[in-house]
């Protein structure tokens, strides 16, 4: 299991489908895995610094 920052998350989770984000970010999380590593976000310095715990495949063949 991976601990990355939540706007790595954000970043990846975006970039596949930004005109689908613009309308509801919600949207592009589908993915049970997602939605658990989503439901870890935590705050540990008052809104600068997030970590979560992420468990999904980054499906990065398929991005590249």
């Amino acid at each position: 299991m991976k601990t990355i920052t939540a706007l790595l998350m954000a970043t990846l989770i975006m970039c596949p489908c930004s005109s689908i984000m613009a309308k509801n970010p919600a949207a592009s999380v589908t993915d049970k895995a997602q939605k658990a590593s989503i439901s870890t976000i935590k705050d540990l310095d008052n809104g600068r610094l997030y970590v979560m715990d992420y468990t999904a495949d980054y499906k990065l063949d398929k991005m590249l």
